[in-house]
C-alpha cells in the first residue's frame, strides 16, 4: 500500500480497518510513504504499528515523490514473503478478499497473479456506482490484455519472484499495472481472475481528470507500442486502440465520466 501528501487520512485508516478485519490476516504490511505525508497520516501509522503487533508492518520511506511504479518495485522487493496482495489506501477490502485469493492458489500452484471484481462507489461502500468486470480464466485474460488492462490492480495477489522475473513494476506513470500485465504475459506469467467481488474502490472527479490530457495519451501510445512488440495485440489492433483512446482522453471529463461509468464500468 502506498501513501503520499494527497492521501486522505480518513480513508486510509478505513482501509486499514478493511485489512484487519480479513478472515485470514496477513503476515505483513508494508506501507509505502511516496515522499512526504501529512501528520494525520504518520499518526495513523504508528497507531497501527502499536495496536497491531501481530501484523509486521514495514514502511518504506521514500525523500521526495518517486511515482506509484517506483515505490511499489521497492516494495516487492522488501517482502519478506513470497506472496503479496496489492490495494490502495482509499480501498475498501471484503472481508474474505485474502482467504479466497490464497484458496485459489492452494487450489492452482502454476498459478502466479489473481485478481478479482471491483466495485467502485461514492461516500460508503453501499453507494455502489459501478462495477469493473474482468475475464477469469488465463487465456480470455491474455486475450482482453490486447484491449484494455485485464486486471483490477488493486484486487491482485501475486507472487514475489514471478513478478520480480518479468521486471517488476516500472517507472510508468498512470499505467504501472497495464505495463507489468503485459510484460508478465510476455514473460509466460500465468492469471486468473475471481469472479468474486474483492474490493471496493473509491471514485471521484479525480479519477476522470487524471484519464487526460496530452502527457496521457502520450504514455498510452508507448504502453501499446510496447504491448505489439511483446506480442500482445497486433499493428492493427495497436491503431484501433490508440484511436479510441485519443478521442477518449480529448474529452471534456465529465463526458468521461459518463463514458466510464455507462458503457465501460457498470
Amino acid at each position: 500500500m502506498s501513501v503520499y501528501s494527497g492521501s486522505n487520512s480518513i480513508f486510509f485508516k478505513e482501509s486499514l480497518e478493511s485489512i484487519v478485519e480479513q478472515t485470514v490476516l496477513p503476515n505483513q504490511l508494508i506501507i509505502i510513504k511516496d515522499g512526504p505525508v501529512s501528520d494525520n497520516i504518520e499518526k495513523i501509522i504508528s497507531s497501527f504499528v502499536d495496536q497491531f503487533e501481530n501484523i509486521k508492518t514495514k514502511v518504506i520511506p521514500f525523500q521526495k515523490n518517486v511515482g506509484l511504479g517506483v515505490g511499489l518495485a521497492k516494495g516487492v522487493l522488501e517482502s519478506d514473503y513470497e506472496l503479496i496482495a496489492r490495494m490502495d489506501s482509499d480501498d475498501i477490502a471484503t472481508k474474505d478478499r485474502f482467504e479466497l485469493q490464497l484458496k485459489m492458489f492452494a487450489k492452482n500452484k502454476n498459478l502466479d497473479i489473481i485478481g478479482g471484481q471491483l466495485f467502485e462507489f461514492t461516500d460508503k461502500i453501499t453507494n455502489t456506482v459501478g462495477q469493473r468486470r474482468v475475464p477469469l480464466d488465463h487465456e480470455h485474460i491474455v486475450e482482453f490484455a490486447k484491449q484494455r488492462s485485464p486486471l483490477n490492480h488493486p484486487t491482485v495477489m501475486f507472487k514475489k519472484q514471478s513478478i520480480i522475473a518479468a521486471g517488476n513494476y516500472g517507472d510508468f506513470r498512470n499505467f504501472e499495472d497495464y505495463d507489468l500485465w503485459i510484460r508478465a504475459i510476455n514473460y509466460g506469467l500465468k492469471f486468473a481472475n475471481s469472479d468474486q467481488k474483492l474490493i471496493y474502490m473509491r471514485v471521484g472527479d479525480g479519477l476522470y481528470k487524471r484519464r487526460g490530457g496530452v502527457d496521457y495519451l502520450v504514455r498510452y501510445y508507448k504502453l501499446k507500442n510496447n504491448a505489439r512488440r511483446l506480442g500482445v495485440g497486433s499493428t492493427r489492433n495497436m491503431l484501433y486502440c490508440d484511436l479510441i483512446m485519443t478521442v477518449n482522453v480529448l474529452m471534456p471529463s465529465k463526458l468521461r465520466e459518463k463514458l466510464y461509468k455507462n458503457l465501460l464500468h457498470v
